[in-house]
Order: C-alpha cells, then structure tokens, then sequence
C-alpha cells in the first residue's frame, strides 16, 4: 500500500535517510526544507516552507507527517514549540505525526518514573535537548484529537553505522544489549520508523529503537 509521507527536514542527517527509506519502499514523499537543493532523488516532491508556517492546505493529501526538526544549539526550547505547532496543524486531521526523538527522553524503567537525562552521569552538554525533548513528548500525550508516535534512538545514534534490518523496539524504555550497549544505526532507525508507519505498533506512544 502506498502511503503519502511528508518529511520536516528531509535534507538533514536522519531525515535524508527517512526519506530514502520511504521512497525505496514505494511511497509518495514530500520533503519540507527551509533551504532547496538541487542534488536531491528525483522521487522526492520538494516544498520550501519553514515548520512554524506550514498550513492545512500543505498537509491536507499526506497520510503521515514525519518532524526530523532539529534545534540550534542554544534554542532547544524549540523542540517543545515546533511540537506544539504540529499538534495544532494536525487536530482533528487524519494525519498521523511521528516525530524524531533523542535518547535522552526515554524512559529507564517500565514504571515510567526515571528518563535517561534524568540518571547520574548523563552528560551536562546533551540535558537541555534531552529535557525539551522529554516536555515534547508531554505535549503530544495531552494534545486532543492527535494520532502520533514518537520514536526515540538508542543511547549511541550512529550517522554512519551499517544498515542490518535488525533491531528491536519498547514503549519508551531505553533498550540495551546483553553487554548493557544501547546503539542503532540511523539507517535502522529509519528502517524502524517506516515498519511503524506500515504496520503501527505505538499509536499515540513514545517508542524507543535499538539493535
């Protein structure tokens, strides 16, 4: 079944590979970006438009809105407002939004009282996108008339790791291997991403990813 996938930020590090993944699975992608480019896959509908401007009528054909939006350095509040301007755009709409998370916000136990930016050790550079990120998804989970998931990575997100089409998922709990190693590919997040907009497992869920 085709699906028409729109993508914020489809030219950037995890959003390019969404993308690709989308196309080489045979769906219709839009890709918004604040900046067009030439050298994109000519597959892929292209629309300049920034997050906060977008309109019903940009929307109005997609059956699914990805958020690959990521915050300068020094404005993270942003990933709690771009969620927010989302959730507005697509009340009562039937389009689903999955947003791109960080490792961060997911939870350490199944009773859901600790995040990871919340454990000792975390490192002080990455708690201010992590806790943003962790107020977003309190955004969604109150947000009336809103299909969504948010889909968070493991601890280690790696840009350039293989792609295996291997990986395994939780509601929100920070996965680790048997070596207590918590890591996926970004290439296998998007893998993962897709098989949840295919066949959706955590509607209206945070989901964590990791090999």
């Amino acid at each position: 079944m085709i699906t028409k996938i729109g993508v914020i930020g489809a030219t950037g590090r995890v959003g390019k590979l969404i993308t690709a993944e989308a196309l080489n699975r045979g769906h219709q992608v839009t890709g918004f970006v604040r900046h067009m480019t030439l050298a994109h896959d000519p597959r892929l509908k292209m629309v300049q438009a920034d997050l906060y401007a977008l309109a019903p009528r940009d929307i109005e054909n997609l059956d699914v809105l990805v958020s690959a939006f990521r915050a300068p350095r020094g404005q993270e509040r942003d990933y709690v407002t771009s969620v927010e301007s989302l959730a507005n755009l697509l009340k009562n709409k039937p389009v689903r939004l999955l947003v791109v998370g960080g490792a961060g916000s997911s939870f350490t136990d199944a009773q859901k009282t600790t995040r990871f930016y919340e454990t000792p050790g975390f490192p002080e550079s990455f708690y201010p996108t992590s806790m943003y990120m962790a107020r977003s998804t309190q955004v969604l989970d109150l947000a009336p008339g809103l299909h969504w998931t948010y889909v968070s990575p493991a601890e280690y997100f790696l840009p350039d790791g293989d792609r295996t089409g291997h990986y395994q998922s939780s509601p929100g709990i920070l996965l680790r291997d048997k070596n207590g190693k918590s890591a996926i590919s970004m290439a296998d997040y998007a893998i993962a991403l897709l098989d949840e907009i295919e066949q959706p497992h955590f509607e209206n869920s945070q989901m964590s990813v990791a090999w």
